[in-house]
């Protein structure tokens, strides 16, 4: 169904997937019935089919499933802001298990900010900390409105999450992540500090181009958005997620023809991303 290679067919490359596993019925294997019934639904994400949301749902709300299948089906089904995605992912949030809580919490990050503090404001005092540092990270643009016991359990897992991505500041990943953090705060100067030192301990993660570009973004800086994007290009030609923000900037400079340059090359290096088309 997925075209996922197997160990079978990696020598018998004259037969098929099908004559593999009848040869292992024939040997009187019996095939396991349960667990391994999510690869189509994170195939059909993969291969964007048209009910690949649906899919992920059902992978999500299953309990049958493995914790971790229903965690990764969560995260992917953020890119589907569909009602039944988010009905999905708030029953989640009250999982045994901390894993798909967290997922959960990931899954919801794009809801209007009222709505996201809402239902993750009881995510601050999850038992888990890796919890609780993801509900911080989904809240930190959304807090307006808190009342006092949501902003002191905030400022306590924001702590906590600002801590663990120092534990992680000899990485590209963590200086960035804190940078953003920092960012959605509002805090652009410590946002900006955070993403140079993350280019400078590793020029090649292209990420931290788009997100120190988005800072710039965020300050009317869009010369220096503009700059820090071509930097990007120059290090990752090949990568769609540059090309697109290097576009947004142009609309945003009224430069129209290179920015349908820019939107055009996008959409042909990630031709699967429907956001790029």
């Amino acid at each position: 169904i997925t075209g996922a290679p197997n160990a079978c067919n990696n020598c018998h490359r004259e037969d098929d997937a099908a004559w593999a596993a009848d040869a292992i019925k024939s040997w009187g294997v019996t095939q396991p019935k349960g667990y391994q019934q999510f690869s189509g639904a994170f195939h059909a994400a993969a291969s964007n089919a048209p009910d690949a949301n649906v899919q992920l749902a059902n992978i999500a709300a299953g309990t049958q499933h493995p914790a971790i299948a229903r965690a990764g089906a969560l995260e992917l089904l953020a890119n589907y802001p569909t009602e039944m995605s988010a009905f999905t992912a708030g029953k989640a949030l009250n999982d045994a298990d901390p894993v798909v809580r967290r997922a959960a919490i990931m899954a919801l990050q794009n809801l209007p900010a009222a709505q996201r503090l809402t239902q993750l404001a009881p995510l601050l005092n999850d038992p888990i900390r890796t919890v609780r540092m993801e509900a911080a990270n989904a809240l930190v643009d959304a807090m307006l409105g808190a009342t006092p016991e949501q902003l002191q359990a905030f400022n306590n897992a924001a702590a906590e999450y600002v801590a663990a991505q120092k534990f992680i500041a000899d990485t590209s990943e963590g200086q960035s992540a804190l940078g953003s953090f920092y960012a959605r705060q509002g805090k652009y100067a410590e946002a900006e500090k955070q993403m140079q030192m993350a280019l400078k301990l590793d020029p090649n993660f292209i990420p931290v181009y788009v997100n120190l570009a988005d800072v710039y973004r965020m300050q009317g800086r869009e010369a220096e958005s503009d700059l820090t994007l071509r930097q990007g290009i120059k290090k990752a030609p090949q990568n769609a997620a540059v090309h697109h923000s290097l576009g947004l900037s142009l609309i945003r400079q009224k430069k129209m023809p290179e920015a349908i340059i820019e939107l055009r090359k996008s959409a042909q290096l990630a031709p699967q991303n429907t956001r790029y088309a």
